[in-house]
């Protein structure tokens, strides 16, 4: 099922990740997408989050409106979780973007 949603995700804003890693870290859930495109530059990470930021140097993909991140950064933070933006690797370019949430307790299903 994590893996259904981690592509979920990844489909719904557009973009084939090379990489969407479901994982489940004490009591939050955490799941990482990261691509192999030309990334995010660093001084623009702060603001990709920001309604109607838009990265100057891209991909040569056409633009959307600004609002996409903006949205999943207000559902987030609204259920108590954090969405950040950051280097794929060291190593290469690309961006990966981290979600992590709380984790509900098993709850018993009533018969």
């Amino acid at each position: 099922m994590t893996e259904r949603f981690a592509r979920a995700v990844a489909t719904r804003f557009g973009w084939p990740p090379t990489n969407a890693t479901p994982e489940l870290i004490h009591i939050y859930a955490t799941l990482t997408i990261s691509d192999e495109g030309p990334g995010i530059p660093q001084p623009d990470r702060a603001h990709v989050f920001d309604m109607f930021f838009r990265v100057r140097a891209g991909d040569g993909q056409p633009g959307g409106t600004g609002l996409g991140l903006a949205i999943a950064k207000g559902i987030i933070d609204a259920h108590g979780g954090s969405i950040r933006a950051e280097a794929a690797t060291k190593e290469s370019a690309g961006t990966r973007i981290v979600v992590t949430l709380p984790a509900a307790e098993p709850q018993d299903v009533p018969e």
